[in-house]
């Protein structure tokens, strides 16, 4: 699909508006098509033939009357007005560029400029319903004693949803889906006593990914409040594994810090939260964290134990035994190689490296991002300039694409440490590293 043009694609001008984005963000599609008609003077008839829905039914959703909740409906609807899938919760298509994701991106007051308490119910019932059946969700919000198991199991896979998005989307778009969640699971649970135990882990999950998500705005207090509500719910519910997450997005704050030392502790304490035959993929992350961390202290003996524990442990991890181990698959653990290997200059970073970037998949740009970032640091430091400029090239422009906080401050440190070299290659290569 890649040169085809949709006879009812949006326009920039109508997608960027605040109207628009909101519709988009509830999957409100009988807004979006009297919005689209409106703004872009496109006709029920064209909208209906390239969404393969029913002229009818397009006018009918148009007056407010059903709703869309299929995920292929949704996915057919997005490529049919070429909507970009992060609008929509959705992963990136492979029409989508660049410059569109970057020009779409969300700016960073939007979620301050709402009152989300005063939102209507059904409305936030929408937002956070991800591919969750609305009219369930719906129903909580309004009557949240009559609460079922089932909902909260929607909610509990809308809470995995937010971590899987954040592989794709910036912080910046994912940002108010959170809010939004977390501001109806505290509300539920006010209301609903009887399911604290399930609401509860959901709450702190995503008091987790809200504190990673405000982390990589540079919202480092923000972030630290986050986590530190993550920890109080892992504790009181005694759930391990979610306290060992929270624990680890703490590290890289404290790393951020330049308190290596205090990262380290954290990283060791996490790990004894996890010593579970069903927390493998976790146990793997933070040992990896704890390898890259230890070789920047210059303990190349602890960073390659802690390696090698990440991945003996990985052999027995499950991609999805928590919400925020969906993300950790061979790619990153092997961006944490790569980055372990560059502090230490170990003979194995090449062959890493290059195997890490082969096997990157769509949707892991992040990676690919901070992989980048790293080998541009590590030619750098070894003063091969030329090739520095040629991978800073590449780095520069995925790191802005992707916001990708890791990437953009290794980008940047290295910046500051060539303000002190003399040679002219460092000057060239310090005016590329400043578009970041």
């Amino acid at each position: 699909m890649t040169g085809y043009v949709s006879p009812a694609a949006l326009p920039r001008h109508v997608l960027d508006r605040p109207d628009m984005r909101d519709a988009l963000a509830c999957r409100d599609f009988g807004a979006v098509f009297a919005l689209a008609r409106k703004w872009a003077g496109i006709s029920f008839v064209k909208i209906a033939d390239a969404c393969d829905i029913k002229p009818d039914r397009v006018g009918r959703l148009a007056k407010g009357h059903g709703s869309i909740t299929s995920y292929d409906k949704v996915a057919t609807i997005a490529d049919g007005l070429r909507i970009p899938g992060a609008l929509v919760g959705l992963a990136p298509r492979s029409w989508e560029t660049s410059t569109e994701l970057q020009a779409l991106a969300l700016e960073d007051d939007d979620v301050d400029r709402r009152d989300v308490l005063k939102i209507a119910s059904l409305t936030v019932a929408g937002r956070i319903a991800g591919m969750a059946p609305w009219d369930r969700l719906a129903h909580a919000v309004k009557a949240p004693h009559a609460i079922d198991n089932t909902t909260v199991c929607i909610l509990q896979t809308r809470t995995s949803d937010l971590y899987r998005q954040e592989e794709f989307v910036t912080a910046r778009q994912l940002r108010p889906s959170i809010a939004m969640h977390r501001t109806m699971l505290k509300d539920l649970l006010l209301a609903n006593p009887q399911a604290q135990s399930e609401m509860l882990v959901s709450l702190g999950e995503t008091e987790a990914i809200a504190g990673w998500t405000e982390f990589d705005l540079g919202n480092h207090r923000t972030a630290q409040l986050h986590l530190a509500e993550a920890i109080r719910i892992a504790e009181h519910v005694g759930d391990g594994p979610l306290r060992a997450c929270a624990l680890g997005y703490m590290s890289y704050i404290a790393e951020a810090r330049d308190d290596v030392h205090e990262a380290l502790r954290l990283l060791q304490e996490a790990q004894s939260d996890v010593t579970g035959s069903g927390s493998a993929a976790t146990r793997s992350w933070l040992a990896a964290r704890e390898a890259e961390t230890a070789a920047l202290i210059g303990s190349p003996d602890r960073a390659v134990r802690a390696l090698e524990r990440a991945y003996t442990a990985f052999d027995y991890a499950r991609p999805h035994e928590r919400s925020w181990t969906g993300f950790f698959g061979l790619a990153r653990l092997g961006s944490l190689a790569v980055s372990t290997y560059i502090r230490l200059e170990h003979p194995l970073l090449e062959p890493t490296s290059r195997a890490v970037i082969n096997t990157l998949a769509p949707g892991e740009e992040k990676v690919g991002a901070i992989i980048s970032a790293d080998l541009t640091v590590a030619a750098a430091t070894g003063g091969d300039y030329d090739h520095a400029e040629d991978l800073a090239e590449h780095a520069v422009a995925i790191t802005r694409l992707t916001e990708a906080t890791l990437a953009r401050d290794r980008l940047r440190d290295l910046a500051r440490v060539l303000q002190h070299k003399a040679e002219r290659p460092a000057h060239k290569l310090r005016r590329q590293l400043a578009a970041v």
